[in-house]
Protein backbone atom coordinates (compact mmCIF):
# COMPACT_ATOMS: atom_id res chain seq x y z
CA UNK A 1 0.00 0.00 0.00
CA UNK A 2 1.15 3.46 -0.44
CA UNK A 3 0.06 6.68 1.48
CA UNK A 4 1.12 10.54 0.61
CA UNK A 5 2.00 11.77 4.27
CA UNK A 6 3.28 15.46 5.56
CA UNK A 7 6.99 14.07 6.15
CA UNK A 8 9.39 17.01 6.54
CA UNK A 9 13.10 15.50 7.35
CA UNK A 10 14.63 12.49 5.87
CA UNK A 11 15.63 11.29 9.20
CA UNK A 12 12.36 11.36 10.08
CA UNK A 13 11.37 9.01 7.10
CA UNK A 14 13.74 6.71 7.93
CA UNK A 15 12.44 6.79 12.04
CA UNK A 16 8.48 6.16 10.12
CA UNK A 17 9.70 2.95 7.98
CA UNK A 18 11.99 1.64 10.97
CA UNK A 19 8.97 1.56 13.51
CA UNK A 20 6.32 0.75 10.51
CA UNK A 21 8.82 -2.62 10.18
CA UNK A 22 8.69 -3.47 13.85
CA UNK A 23 4.88 -3.96 13.64
CA UNK A 24 3.30 -7.32 13.30
CA UNK A 25 2.88 -8.64 9.65
CA UNK A 26 5.03 -5.71 8.04
CA UNK A 27 7.37 -7.09 5.68
CA UNK A 28 8.50 -4.32 4.33
CA UNK A 29 8.55 -0.81 5.17
CA UNK A 30 9.77 2.61 2.89
CA UNK A 31 9.35 6.69 3.42
CA UNK A 32 10.78 8.92 2.44
CA UNK A 33 11.32 13.04 3.14
CA UNK A 34 8.77 13.36 0.14
CA UNK A 35 5.76 12.34 2.08
CA UNK A 36 5.84 8.74 0.33
CA UNK A 37 5.30 6.35 2.78
CA UNK A 38 4.84 2.47 1.07
CA UNK A 39 3.94 -0.38 3.96
CA UNK A 40 4.52 -4.87 2.15
CA UNK A 41 2.38 -6.26 4.44
CA UNK A 42 0.99 -9.40 5.00
CA UNK A 43 -3.22 -8.97 5.85
CA UNK A 44 -3.98 -12.05 7.76
CA UNK A 45 -1.45 -10.61 10.75
CA UNK A 46 -1.70 -6.50 10.07
CA UNK A 47 -4.97 -4.20 8.13
CA UNK A 48 -4.55 -1.19 6.32
CA UNK A 49 -6.47 1.00 9.09
CA UNK A 50 -4.31 -0.51 11.85
CA UNK A 51 -1.06 0.58 9.83
CA UNK A 52 -2.64 4.21 9.00
CA UNK A 53 -3.78 4.14 12.73
CA UNK A 54 -0.37 3.91 13.68
CA UNK A 55 0.91 6.74 11.02
CA UNK A 56 -1.16 9.04 12.42
CA UNK A 57 -0.19 7.99 15.53
CA UNK A 58 3.75 8.92 14.83
CA UNK A 59 2.14 12.14 13.46
CA UNK A 60 0.74 13.45 16.49
CA UNK A 61 3.61 12.21 18.52
CA UNK A 62 5.44 14.32 16.32
CA UNK A 63 3.80 17.59 16.23
CA UNK A 64 3.77 17.20 20.17
CA UNK A 65 7.84 17.14 20.21
CA UNK A 66 8.09 19.70 17.55
CA UNK A 67 10.01 22.71 19.49
CA UNK A 68 7.84 26.19 18.63
CA UNK A 69 10.40 28.51 16.01
CA UNK A 70 10.73 31.58 16.80
CA UNK A 71 12.42 33.99 14.52
CA UNK A 72 14.66 36.40 15.08
CA UNK A 73 13.60 39.87 14.61
CA UNK A 74 15.00 42.85 13.37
Amino acid sequence: IVWQFDISHQRRARTIARKLGMLPGVLEAEASASGTVRVEFDRSLASEDVLRRELDRMAAAAKERAPAHEHAKG
